[in-house]
C-alpha cells in the first residue's frame, strides 16, 4: 500500500504551463520525492476527482476528457437538492487546504449504476498540466484477469490518501457471490484486495484502474479506467476482501456516444 501525506502536497495550478500537445491519457505522476520519511506523489493520479456539494466532496471520480467525469448514480442521491461541483486537483480534501479548481455539474447521464457528469466550463489542460484525463478501455472482450488494478481511499482521521491494490481473478473463483447474494455476470468483473489486512473501504464513485503489463507512466503503458466503485463500504456485504463490479468496457460505447465532442487525450 502507498500512502500519501496530503499535509505535505504541493499544488501546482497557478505556475505550471503546458500545452494541449502534452496531454496523454492515463500517465502517473511519479517523482520519487521522500518528505519526512512518508513518500510524497504531487498529483501523480491526476485523473482523480472528488464530487459533492458546498465544498463537501461526497464521492469520487474519474475525468475521462476536458467535460466529462465519471463516477456512480449513488453519488447523486442528493443531486436535485443541492448544486453538485467536481473538485479537481487536490486529492486531500479534508486536510489539504490549499486552492483547487471546482467545476459546477451541468448534466448527469445515467447507466447501468454508472453516472456521466458533464462539467459546466471545459478544463484548459494547457492551462492546468496537473490534470488530467484516464483512458478509456479499447478491448471490449478484455476481462482484465489476472491484472493487479487500484483504487484510492481517503483516511481523515490519519490525515492520508491510501492506494489500496486488487487482484482481478476469473468470476468462477469469486468467493463472495454467494454472500453478496449477487453471482458476478459475464458483464462484471471480480476484484480481490491484495492485502487483507486492509479495510475494503473506498471513496464510492472512485476508479478502479490498471496499467494490465504497463509501468503506468511510460507513453504506451498507460493505466485505463476498467470499473467504478458503486457503494462506499464492501466489507459490510462481501467477503472482505473481494468486490463485484461491472466492467467500464462493456458500456464504452455509451460512454463515447456521450462524450463525443469534449477533448479526449491520446495514450501516445
Amino acid at each position: 500500500m502507498k500512502v500519501y501525506c496530503i499535509s505535505f502536497m504541493i499544488l501546482v495550478l497557478q505556475t505550471m504551463q503546458g500545452s494541449t500537445e502534452d496531454c496523454k491519457c492515463g500517465l502517473a505522476r511519479r517523482t520519487n520525492m521522500t518528505i519526512e520519511k512518508c513518500d510524497v506523489e504531487i498529483d501523480e493520479y491526476p485523473w482523480q476527482v472528488g464530487v459533492g456539494f458546498d465544498y463537501l466532496p461526497i464521492c469520487g471520480g474519474a475525468l475521462v476528457s476536458d467535460s466529462w467525469v465519471l463516477s456512480s448514480t449513488y453519488c447523486l442521491w442528493l443531486y436535485h437538492r443541492y448544486t453538485f461541483w467536481v473538485y479537481l486537483g487536490n486529492h486531500g480534501f479534508w486536510t489539504d487546504k490549499t486552492p483547487f479548481l471546482h467545476i459546477k455539474i451541468a448534466d448527469v447521464k445515467l447507466h447501468k449504476g454508472l453516472a456521466l457528469l458533464k462539467l459546466e466550463t471545459p478544463i484548459n489542460f494547457a492551462q492546468y498540466p496537473n490534470i488530467r484525463p484516464i483512458c478509456l478501455p479499447t478491448d471490449t472482450s478484455e476481462r482484465y484477469e489476472g491484472f493487479t488494478a487500484s483504487a484510492l481511499r481517503e483516511d481523515k482521521d490519519k490525515d492520508i490518501v491510501e492506494e489500496e491494490t486488487f487482484e482481478i481473478i476469473p468470476n468462477d473463483q469469486c468467493l463472495d457471490a454467494d454472500i453478496n447474494m449477487k453471482k458476478p455476470k459475464e458483464s462484471e468483473l471480480c476484484a480481490e484486495m491484495s492485502d487483507s489486512k486492509t479495510r475494503c473501504k473506498n471513496k464510492r464513485g472512485s476508479p478502479l484502474f490498471t496499467s494490465g503489463n504497463g509501468d503506468g507512466v511510460t507513453p504506451g503503458q498507460n493505466y485505463e479506467v476498467i470499473a467504478v466503485l458503486e457503494i462506499e463500504d464492501y466489507c459490510s456485504i462481501a467477503s472482505e476482501s473481494q468486490i463485484v463490479l461491472l466492467r467500464t468496457n462493456v458500456v464504452l460505447q455509451w460512454i463515447k456516444e456521450n462524450i463525443a465532442g469534449s477533448v479526449t487525450c491520446p495514450r501516445t
